[in-house]
């Protein structure tokens, strides 16, 4: 008896043009790294909807993520551009906290 057949999803991460190695590529539990030449290759996926998500300190992904539907064939150009965060260390999150804060803050108006 033959198992179920699989596929794959592939891409590119660039940065301003230039392959960017080392951006962790995850699929739900799986992850995968791309290589030097920026290239990524998630294989053994079965029929469904995927979403891809890059990830690598210091740079921000557009787009954010990737949906894709596999549907009994390898999907392809799955691609990324990355920006290197002006800041090292700074991540959106550290972004978002702190904005909230200040938007739903309570105004004061000196009154008690």
């Amino acid at each position: 008896m033959l198992g179920q057949p699989t596929f794959s999803i592939s891409g590119t991460v660039n940065l301003e043009g230039n392959p960017l190695s080392g951006v962790t590529i995850t699929l739900g539990a799986i992850t995968e790294a791309t290589d030097l030449l920026g290239n990524y290759t998630v294989t053994g996926l079965t029929d469904g909807e995927y979403t891809i998500v890059p990830t690598k300190i210091d740079y921000t992904f557009s787009p954010i993520t990737a949906t894709v539907t596999v549907n009994s064939s390898n999907i392809v150009s799955i691609d990324f551009n990355a920006v290197a965060n002006p800041l090292p260390g700074l991540r959106a999150s550290n972004l978002i906290a702190p904005l909230y804060a200040e938007l739903w803050a309570p105004v004061w108006d000196g009154a008690v």
